[in-house]
């Protein structure tokens, strides 16, 4: 078999640099349960958190019917890194739950959890927390804030309707995804405009980019979603960065275009689906 093409290898980098969080984590991945330090226990129907050797690293437990977690419930695994309580019985959770161990990949998926879950005692370790599909409605300051190594905030399919203005802030945020909620306007990207590569805000309930200045500062991104908003004026996306490569605008009410594209020279796509607009050219 004759080696990939450099068109083919660049977009095979692309793909990865999308689906891949910066520590390497896929997300959304089907952890291999036969690796050492690895222990699997999913829908098994569990109540609690079981057993486990102190030297765990990865740790799943999804599909159980876990409903309470206990103080400190996860302290006495010193080594333990990726922790997955996805599609359990959890509602919420109380402070100090995963004080103890060392987590950089946090998943809360598919619960039915309302309030921002404590986290603040991972703030040496935590990169990526994923807490999509549950019925958060807001996230205020301090919840990631003290997490200076977070990179991804996973949090679809919610019922977000505020995240307060420097929610943000104190993060190394490079990607986040908020699609699937109640949010009418752009938060506050301002504190991470130096970190932040891609963001997702499409099917919610925006509709007008405000503020205006949203991504003014944000000089690295390079993958934007909009999709299904009901956005008409798209002009304060002209003071979107360089490092554009891909703008999904798909289903909104966008009436005209113009010619704010021309200047973003690394733009691999463009996504107006479903309107109806005057022919434009990319030069």
């Amino acid at each position: 078999m004759a080696n990939p093409t450099p068109n083919l290898v660049s977009i095979l980098l692309r793909l990865i640099c999308i689906f891949f969080t910066p520590s390497g984590v896929l997300v959304g991945a089907q952890i291999d349960c036969g690796l050492p330090y690895t222990v699997c226990r999913q829908n098994e129907g569990l109540a609690t958190v079981p057993s486990a050797d102190s030297s765990t690293e990865v740790f799943s437990l999804i599909g159980n019917s876990i409903s309470t977690l206990n103080d400190h419930e996860f302290s006495s695994y010193i080594n333990l890194t990726y922790l997955e309580l996805d599609t359990n019985h959890l509602t919420s959770v109380e402070p100090g739950v995963f004080c103890g161990a060392p987590l950089t990949y946090l998943s809360l998926f598919g619960n039915g959890i309302k309030t921002f879950p404590d986290v603040t005692c991972l703030n040496d370790t935590l990169e990526t927390i994923k807490l999509a599909r549950n019925w958060l409605s807001e996230v205020k300051v301090g919840a990631i804030s003290t997490l200076p190594w977070m990179t991804t905030l996973l949090l679809a399919h919610n019922v977000l309707a505020n995240i307060e203005y420097n929610a943000f802030c104190g993060t190394q945020l490079e990607i986040i995804n908020l699609s699937n909620n109640s949010l009418t306007s752009i938060p506050n990207l301002t504190c991470i405009g130096n970190t932040l590569k891609k963001i997702l805000i499409n099917k919610n309930q925006l509709s007008a980019i405000t503020p205006a200045d949203s991504f003014m500062h944000t000089k690295r991104l390079e993958y934007l979603d909009l999709a299904t908003n009901s956005i008409v004026d798209i002009s304060p996306l002209s003071k979107l960065g360089p490092s554009l490569e891909y703008m999904i605008l798909a289903r909104n009410q966008i009436n005209h275009v113009g010619d704010m594209f021309y200047s973003f020279n690394r733009l691999v796509k463009l996504d107006l689906r479903n309107h109806f607009l005057p022919c434009f050219r990319l030069v």
